[in-house]
């Protein structure tokens, strides 16, 4: 069986887009519930184990007609932290059509450090246009891509003291691919951007003042300033950007076994109220041989500091204050095993679990010590084909509750808030080390 996945001009998005799109933050925290962040398009198709995937699809423009010669690359992303790893590279026919054949591995769990898939097509004079995949099913499925004319994103680096700064990376997309939606400073600071989709900024009136409707972040980063992010709102634009001296970030992940943790992922998150004239910080940096870890930004704002692994969990640091353009060492993060909830999605009518048919999903999110509840993450799972989810949380007291379902089925979870508690609603639980805890959910789904 063959499946069409359209994918069409990305469009300002929080949460789940329909039925077979999601919103991708620009730094992606795995089952973060809002996103403030830039879209990308998500075929998502769930399975009920791994197979293969064969990936053809079609180039068109704004009018249907076919765009040959376009280049489309497939990326994988080990983690958040590790570099795009080029997979292959196809040429679209006369025709628009490509194909970038058979892949194994693709991956439907979409689990904190598994990989992650990321197609990019791209021509000149036209947008890059993204397409990412997670679907592992032994079928077809065809891609269709939707590339609108390209508009031009300039702009201009500078120090506190008005001196350019060169060789600064600028990127206005959801991942750091070169040559994607992204630039460097020249000698002056100046910078170009040509290839980004074409946005005509549309504003609201507040007591303050106009604002625009929707913003959408630019990544800056240069070895010695260190990470900064700025709004746009419109393309063709144009930016001014300064930089003052780094705020630095250091900190260590202890194992199990009281030795440096190497190879651990850890992300920096904004805590507390965000600061509405910046985008929120999602930075992600992998731990040394000796099992330290380094940000250099440019914010003084309070921050969460956590890890991501399937193997083991830990405490986040909650709230970690920054010391503005000075070095502020965390606290050490401590990894453990921690415990596990467990459960089954029910039928509310039948009592019976839920089967997860093939192109449906449901997610179990949890708010915990690893995910404090002053920032936007939390850990998910998926619920497996079976109806049941199992999540490795660390001990101690969390909140439990389903972050809502993608289907191609057109269902929905019905979140009627005359029933109590909706499936939606967080429940308390205590977790304990090396421990199973059960929770169940009774569900009822709604076609929408």
């Amino acid at each position: 069986m063959r499946k069409i996945l359209n994918v069409r001009r990305l469009l300002p998005s929080m949460g789940w887009v329909g039925a077979s799109l999601t919103a991708v933050g620009l730094y992606f925290v795995p089952g973060q519930p809002h996103s403030q962040f830039q879209s990308v398009a998500t075929a998502a198709v769930a399975v009920e184990q791994a197979s293969s995937l064969h990936v053809t699809g079609r180039c068109v423009d704004r009018q249907n007609q076919p765009i040959a010669d376009a280049e489309v690359r497939l990326y994988r992303f080990n983690d958040p932290s590790s570099d795009a790893v080029l997979l292959k590279t196809v040429n679209t026919n006369d025709k628009g059509m490509f194909d970038l054949g058979q892949w194994p591995d693709l991956q439907t769990d979409p689990s904190e450090s598994g990989p992650r898939y990321l197609g990019i097509a791209r021509k000149d004079g036209h947008a890059s246009m993204p397409f990412s995949l997670r679907a592992d099913v032994d079928e077809k499925v065809e891609v269709r891509v939707t590339m609108s004319p390209a508009a031009t994103l300039t702009g201009q680096v500078r120090d506190q003291g008005g001196r350019p700064i060169a060789n600064a990376k600028v990127i206005a997309f959801a991942e750091d691919v070169t040559g994607v939606r992204s630039g460097m400073t020249d000698a002056d600071g100046d910078f170009e951007i040509n290839d980004m989709m074409p946005i005509k900024a549309e504003y609201i009136q507040e007591k303050t003042g106009r604002r625009p409707l929707a913003r959408f972040p630019v990544k800056v980063v240069h070895p010695d300033y260190g990470t900064k992010l700025v709004w746009y709102w419109e393309t063709p634009g144009h930016l001014d950007i300064r930089f003052d001296q780094p705020t630095i970030v250091e900190g260590k992940v202890v194992g199990i076994d009281g030795r440096p943790a190497t190879s651990i992922c850890v992300c920096l998150q904004s805590a507390n109220k965000p600061n509405h004239d910046a985008p929120p910080l999602g930075l992600f940096a992998t731990t040394d041989k000796t099992g330290m870890y380094r940000f250099a930004l440019q914010t003084n704002e309070l921050v969460n500091l956590f890890v991501m692994n399937d193997r083991y969990t830990a405490q986040a640091i909650d709230s970690f204050k920054l010391v503005s353009n000075d070095t502020a060492t965390a606290p050490d993060i401590q990894l453990t095993e921690g415990g596990f909830v467990v459960g089954r999605v029910l039928d509310d009518k039948t009592g019976q679990t839920v089967r997860v048919d093939t192109g449906d999903r449901i997610f179990v999110n949890v708010h915990s010590t690893a995910r404090p509840l002053s920032g936007a993450a939390v850990e998910t799972c998926v619920v497996q084909p079976d109806g049941t989810y199992h999540l490795r949380v660390p001990a101690g007291f969390c909140r439990v509750y389903l972050g809502g379902m993608v289907s191609r089925r057109n269902l929905s979870l019905d979140a009627d808030p005359s029933r109590a508690p909706t499936p939606t609603t967080p429940r308390e639980i205590l977790i304990e080390d090396g421990k199973e805890t059960s929770l169940d959910f009774k569900v009822r789904l709604r076609r929408n």
